[in-house]
């Protein structure tokens, strides 16, 4: 059986059985091989509260020496029987009566701690947007467990995301936030970026639900608004236009009015598209608006009998003229100076001045002779 005092008459080293916790984590069959030319360590103790968190590379482990080691040196060599750990300590002076602390390197090999971990792990949402977060904390000794709906869950900045209960990630602005889920004494973090909210691109005809007469036409415009501002896509724009027999539109958005009717023009750029209605509408009888009579002004020799053709010309709504001269009527205010006869043909007398109207639909237009 293990000696517990001279050392140096026992042919074979003294062990001592521990049980160690490392944050809420139990390690069992942690073994202390302890010897020393000639002397007996009893007891040997790790301290409760060291080491705390995680057990990693280069952490410190605090080992409690009891004072019956005389004062002499010994060395101290721990190693867990599972687990991967190992821990070393050499030379250690220990006075009688005193309890000293050395400190050894721990090398954590075996990968025995639970890790908590957040999935997805440094995800990228839209402003506005949801995330359902996942937590899973994996145990080596008992497999993996979704603590999803325990977990506490916490974000540092709500004004970019908060996190319901059950791990529910709702985004509010653009930035970062740091999300934090604790469960079963473990915690985990991650970062999640929050961008900002893309506008959807609209395209727009104008102008918008427009009229144009048959034989008519109308240059369109397409205009794309997406995040980079406006853009004038007239001339790359795809035109159709429903029914053709209403009206078509050319490249580069001219439409030309065919027949009366209501006809749907679309554009596309950019993969957007949008419509309009046309409506055509038919040709409108033109209006006689007014009348002129030419020459206007004539001057002849008194007595002379000179004789001149007056021409009565008539002005329409749409803009046409059209001699009138045959539908009109015509009267003089002083025949003796200048007659005119029905067709317009005025013949010159004695010396004066002289008035000829010629009118058509009720519309008038003047001529005036002087005969000097």
């Amino acid at each position: 059986m293990p000696c517990l005092v001279a050392l140096s008459a026992c042919t074979e080293p003294t062990s001592l059985r521990l049980h160690a916790t490392w944050s809420g984590i139990t390690v069992d069959q942690l073994a202390f091989q302890l010897t020393s030319d000639g002397l007996a360590i009893h007891p040997l103790i790790i301290r409760p509260e060291v080491p705390a968190g995680p057990l990693s590379s280069g952490a410190e482990l605090l080992v409690l020496v009891d004072d019956s080691l005389g004062g002499k040196a010994a060395h101290v060599m721990a190693t867990a029987l599972s687990g991967g750990l190992t821990v070393g300590a050499d030379g250690v002076d220990v006075t009688p009566s005193l309890h000293l602390e050395t400190r050894a390197d721990v090398r954590f090999d075996g990968g025995s701690e639970p890790t908590l971990a957040i999935s997805p792990s440094t995800p990228t949402v839209a402003a506005g947007g949801t995330l359902q977060l996942g937590a899973i904390l994996t145990d080596p000794s008992s497999g993996a467990h979704d603590v999803t709906p325990t977990g506490l869950w916490m974000s540092s900045t709500p004004t970019v995301a908060t996190v319901a209960a059950g791990g529910l990630l709702t985004t509010h602005g653009a930035g970062k936030s740091e999300i934090t889920v604790a469960a079963s004494g473990f915690s985990a973090t991650t970062t999640v970026t929050v961008t900002p909210v893309v506008p959807l691109a609209t395209l727009q005809i104008t102008p918008s639900s427009p009229t144009v007469t048959v034989g008519g036409s109308l240059q369109l415009k397409a205009v794309l608004t997406d995040q980079t501002g406006n853009r004038d896509v007239t001339a790359t724009a795809v035109w159709t236009s429903t029914p053709g027999t209403v009206a078509t539109v050319a490249p580069g958005g001219l439409l030309s009015a065919h027949g009366a009717g209501a006809t749907q023009v679309g554009a596309t750029a950019s993969g957007v598209s949008a419509t309009t209605t046309v409506t055509v509408s038919p040709t409108a009888a033109k209006q006689l608006t007014s009348v002129d009579c030419t020459p206007t002004d004539m001057t002849f020799p008194k007595n002379s009998g000179s004789t001149e053709q007056l021409t009565i010309t008539g002005h329409y709504s749409d803009g046409s003229t059209a001699p009138l001269t045959s539908s009109a009527s015509f009267v003089t205010d002083d025949a003796m100076v200048a007659s005119v006869s029905s067709s317009g043909l005025v013949t010159t007398g004695k010396k004066g001045d002289a008035r000829i109207t010629g009118s058509v639909l009720g519309m008038s237009g003047v001529c005036n002779v002087h005969v000097q």
